[in-house]
C-alpha cells in the first residue's frame, strides 16, 4: 500500500509498504555476516514443505543499520509517524540451515539481538510504534 493511499484511508502511523524489498525476511538476513547464500541446503519449513535456504555459517553480525536509507526516504515524505516491520528470531531461524551455532536456541538468541540494534539504526520517532 502507498503512503498515499496510507493517508487517504486515514491510517495514523504508516509505513513504507516494503516496497523496496525483495522478500519480507531475506532482506534482513542479507545485511547480516555469518550466512552464506550460495551454500545452500534443503530444509522443512515449519513441518510442511521443503525448501533450498542459505546457511549459517559463522557468528551472526549485523556491521550496519538495516534500512536506514529506506526510512530516510519515508520520514521525507511524512511528518506523520512512521513504523517498520522487521521479521522475527523464529521466523529468520526457520528460513536458515545453522551449521555453526548448532542450536536453534543460540541462533534465535543471536538474531534476536541483531533485530534490536538493527532497529535502532532508523531514527525519526518511529521506534516507539515499532513491533521489534
Amino acid at each position: 500500500m502507498s503512503l498515499e493511499d496510507q493517508i487517504r484511508a486515514g491510517i495514523d502511523i504508516v509505513s513504507d509498504g516494503e516496497q523496496t524489498r525483495q522478500h519480507f525476511v531475506t532482506t534482513f538476513i542479507e545485511h547480516l555476516n555469518g550466512v552464506d547464500f550460495e551454500k545452500r541446503q534443503v530444509v522443512k519449513i515449519r513441518n510442511r514443505y521443503d525448501a533450498s535456504v542459505p546457511t549459517v555459517v559463522g557468528a551472526v553480525e549485523r556491521q550496519k543499520p538495516v534500512f536506514v536509507e529506506d526510512a530516510k526516504y519515508l520520514r521525507q515524505l511524512t511528518d506523520r509517524p512512521i513504523k517498520w516491520a522487521l521479521p522475527g528470531p523464529m521466523t529468520m531461524i526457520d528460513t536458515l540451515y545453522d551449521s555453526h551455532y548448532k542450536s536453534r536456541e543460540k541462533l534465535a538468541w543471536e538474531f534476536a539481538k541483531n533485530s534490536q540494534s538493527g532497529s535502532q539504526g532508523i531514527r525519526g520517532g518511529w521506534r516507539r510504534y515499532n513491533p521489534v
